[in-house]
Order: structure tokens, then C-alpha cells, then sequence
């Protein structure tokens, strides 16, 4: 697989998954108007950073098809599971 494919698909999928956090933390700030309904701390965007930079370098080391499906994969079901993960305990959190 081609490098810059790689490098293609994970600087959007990086801009997507940072992007949609930062459009749901302004959200909640507007909508607020205090950052203590903010369940997002600072060490979870670093673990999701880490993730994210962790699986796009596994995949610039082994850039044929198969390596890259299988870390994209697990790549897109860890990030999917703490967003979900996320969006339940601010449900939790609104509802009391």
C-alpha cells in the first residue's frame, strides 16, 4: 500500500475524531456556559492522541493491504468504543 494513502487516511480520520471532540466540548461549554459539565479531562485526549499516533506509525511500518486493514480496524473500534463510552456517561451525567 502506498504511503501517502496511509498518511491520507489517517491525518482525516485524525482531523474527524479531534475535530468531532472539540465541536462537542464547545457544545457543551456554549450550552452550559461553565466547563464543569465537561466529562472529557485532559488524559483522555491524551490516550485517544496516543492511540491515534500509535496504530498511524503500525501502519506506516507494515504498509502492505492486510497489516493496514487490521490496525485500521482496531484503530476505528478502540476510538469508536471510548466515544461511545464517553457519550453514555454524559448521557448518565444530564439525566441524573
Amino acid at each position: 500500500m502506498n504511503k501517502k494513502t496511509i498518511h491520507i487516511v489517517n491525518i482525516t480520520l485524525g482531523i474527524i475524531i479531534f475535530g468531532r471532540i472539540g465541536l462537542f466540548l464547545a457544545w457543551l461549554y456554549f450550552t452550559f456556559e461553565t466547563i464543569e459539565v465537561v466529562p472529557i479531562n485532559l488524559t483522555v485526549i491524551i490516550i485517544l492522541f496516543i492511540l491515534w499516533i500509535a496504530f498511524y506509525k503500525l501502519q506506516l511500518r507494515n504498509p502492505r493491504i492486510k497489516p493496514f486493514l487490521i490496525f485500521f480496524i482496531i484503530e476505528i473500534l478502540l476510538l469508536l468504543f471510548i466515544y461511545i463510552q464517553l457519550s453514555v456517561q454524559v448521557s448518565f451525567e444530564f439525566l441524573g
